[in-house]
Order: C-alpha cells, then structure tokens, then sequence
C-alpha cells in the first residue's frame, strides 16, 4: 500500500518504515528524537527541513512549537536518499498534505545584526502602534536584553538561540528578584521582538516559541491598591476648604470623578470643558504632544457633574494661569510653564493621599515625607490607584458595567481583572437589584 492510500482521506498520518522481504527498507518515515519512534504529521501546518549532522541521508524537522524530529532515509537505498536529498534542501519550508510534502517557499538566509541596532529597529517599528508610554516600557525591558548580551559577548542576534534565551529568562528572574507577572511580562516583551527579529531575518523563525511565558492563575495578575470612596471624599473636602479651584483641586477632582488615565487628564484643553452643557470632550491629538493611550478609539465626551463643572469653571476663569503649551494649546491642567508634567501628576497623587494630608497617622518607616520625598511613603498611592478606585466606586454605586467601559475607555475583560475591586458578595447585591422582578 502506497504512502498516499495510506493517508487518503485523513487530516493526520503517522508514517511508518515499510519492509519488502526482499529488498529491505525502501520508503522513509518520521521519527522524533530521542523520544518515540513515531511522529504525527497534520495536515496544513508548515515545517522545515534541514540537514541533520550526523546521521547519513537524514535531514531534520522543524515544525513550531514541535520539537525537533528527523525525516529518515534508509542509508542503504542510495536512490532514496539522493533523490529526499534533491527536494529537500537545507533551510526550505514545506507544508505537508495526508499525500506527502509540498515546497512552499526559500527560507533567506540569517543577516548579521547588532543587538542594540535590532532594538532600535524594533522600537521605530512599533511606533506607529503603540502609546508613548508602552513603547517606553518595551525600551527599558529590552535594555536588560542588551546589558545581557553585553556581558555575554552576543554581538550578532543570529547567535541567539533556545538554549542561551534560556538562560537569559534565569538570570533576568534572579538578577532582578522577578515574580511570575513580571517575568511574564519581561518575556512576553521579548518573545514579540524576536517574533520581529525573524521577519527581518535577524533570527531563526520560530525562536521566539522557545521562551518560556509562565501562565498566571486567574487573578494573579490584578492588583489591589487603590482609593476608597470614604478616604477620596476626605482629601477632596479638605482641597475643597483650603485650596479651592487650584490646579492640585482640579486634577484629584478630575481623577476621581471621571476615573481617566493619567494621559488623558493630562491631554485636556481648557476649551474641552464646556461646564454649561455638562461634559468634556478627550480627543487625541499626538500631533499636538498629547495621545490618547487608545489612540482614536479612545475619543469620547465624559458627563461631569454641575458642581464639577462650577469647580472648572472657577479654575479656568480666576486661577488659570493662562499660559500655553509649546504647540500653542491651552491645557486644563496649566503651570507657569506649560502643561503639567506627568511626574508632577504623580507627586500631586503621593501628596494627598498620604495619611498625613487628612490628619491621619501613617504607618511607613520613611522619615522624610516632604513634597519630593513623598513617592516612598509605602500609604501614599499613584494616580492609578485612583482610577482604580474610581472605577470601583462607579461599580458599586450600581451603574452598568458597559457605562463605566465607556467612560474610563477599558474593555470590559480588563475591567473585571484590573479594575474591579468589589467583593463576591457585593457582586451578588448588584446583580439582585436587577433580579428582584424574576
């Protein structure tokens, strides 16, 4: 029976020597190494063969994620193997049918390619796609990368392999004492720059399948610091009393009323307020310096409330300090100098939310709790710890889920990971209320 009656008819076959009584083995088969002596090769996926050294009339075979098997002659059949040899030549993709194989296309050769100048490359390429602030984190991701190959000698990518990502991933993990967020994070970095390595022939296709990314539990990549209700009342009642229509006022009001990024409370001009009407309008403008993180998608009109909106006002007309930013805008949220920096975002957070700004006591062992100090404080939270709890608040207050995606521009995947911090219980209560008539 021939190979092709074999397979006739199905999407996966295992093919298996042949014996003649008379000749001996004529026909080739798949065998993985060192592991079983059959292999099964489906229908449709692609694979690559090379010379195996070592082995006569062998060449092996790649399919990822598949380790590596062999495609063997018999040594002894000089007119199988020389003619497997002819079709069959080092670095070409095949695809394979239940009837046999099929050349699709030349593999081109690896191109020599510094690290530093393929990370360059990398990050111009993802440019286009990504939010400043994602880009920025792949950077410092990927300069461990380089400081590893660095010490290691690694001038060239093509040196790059299973084996020595393996030990990359080791000694990234322990080097910065990584839990397993966040050396899936590190990895899933790299295994999208190699994935771009090997389209610009910089590495092996299919090296990037050889980093490990460790899979989390449910859950175990949310984090749970954020603000409640009762404590973001506080900090804004004393705002309120002591520093009324400021610009530190307006940006914790901002944050918490509307539960927005850091970028977009950011990106606001004090024209795409209109407190009249009752909302503001977050448009992205990259051309001006102030992106959305969701670029165009992330456009919307977010509702503010009267007394918010009395609150702006106020700030735009007796305290604003009118000045314009460097593409001639006029942001909201204004300094002296410009457009409020995004460090001076966080440090306005630290300041309010550490204990001490509501005449609490804290409960961390920095000593120096002054306004460029304040970041260590270990009770002083970032601006996402406020969106979060806005978020949160949003929740349990009983407005749908779909409103609160809409509003603070996060699908509702990610909502329910990272954003929800309401217990099962409270859950159950918001479900109930729309149940009570069933």
């Amino acid at each position: 029976m021939s190979i092709a009656d074999r397979c006739k008819n199905t999407a996966t076959c295992q093919w298996k020597p042949e014996r003649d009584v008379n000749s001996g083995p004529s026909t080739w088969s798949l065998h993985r190494i060192g592991v079983a002596p059959r292999f099964s090769v489906r229908a449709g996926r692609e694979y690559v063969l090379r010379k195996s050294p070592g082995y006569s009339g062998s060449l092996a075979l790649t399919q990822k994620p598949v380790p590596s098997v062999l495609l063997r002659t018999d040594r002894h059949n000089k007119h199988a193997t020389d003619g497997l040899s002819k079709i069959c030549s080092s670095r070409t993709r095949y695809s394979v049918c239940p009837h046999g194989w099929h050349r699709t296309r030349a593999m081109p050769e690896l191109e020599p390619l510094e690290p530093e100048r393929g990370v360059e490359l990398y990050l111009k390429h993802r440019a286009d796609d990504c939010a400043d602030s994602t880009l920025n984190a792949h950077r410092l991701r990927l300069k461990h990368l380089l400081r590893w190959c660095d010490e290691r000698d690694i001038t060239n990518l093509n040196e790059l392999t299973g084996r020595r990502l393996h030990e990359y991933r080791l000694w990234r993990k322990a080097e910065g004492d990584l839990n397993r967020v966040s050396v899936r994070t590190q990895m899933s970095t790299l295994r999208a720059f190699l994935d771009f390595c090997a389209q610009i022939d910089a590495v092996e296709m299919g090296l990037k399948e050889t980093v490990d990314v460790p899979e989390l539990d449910d859950g175990e990549n949310a984090r749970s610091v954020h603000i409640d209700n009762d404590h973001a009342e506080q900090i804004l009642s004393k705002l309120a009393k002591y520093e009324y229509a400021s610009l530190r006022h307006v940006l914790i009001l901002l944050l918490w009323k509307t539960g927005v990024r850091t970028g977009t409370v950011r990106s606001i001009n004090a024209d795409d307020v209109d407190s009249d009407d009752g909302y503001i309008e977050v448009r992205h403008r990259p051309e001006y310096g102030t992106p959305l993180k969701n670029k165009s998608s992330g456009e919307r009109f977010i509702a503010i409330s009267e007394e918010t909106g009395r609150i702006l006002t106020d700030w735009i007309e007796e305290q604003h300090p009118g000045t314009e930013d460097e593409h001639g805008q006029t942001p909201l949220l204004a300094t002296n100098y410009g457009r409020t920096s995004r460090s001076n975002i966080r440090k306005n957070s630290y300041w309010v939310t550490r204990p001490q700004f509501i005449g609490e006591d804290c409960q961390c062992e920095v000593e120096d709790h002054s306004y460029d100090e304040v970041h260590q404080c270990e009770d002083a939270v970032s601006p996402h710890a406020l969106r979060r709890g806005s978020i949160t608040h949003h929740l349990r207050s009983n407005v749908p889920r779909p409103v609160v995606s809409e509003r603070a521009n996060v699908s509702g995947d990610v909502l329910e990971t990272h954003y929800d911090q309401t217990s099962l219980e409270e859950q159950m209560n918001l479900r109930r209320d729309h149940l009570d008539n069933i």
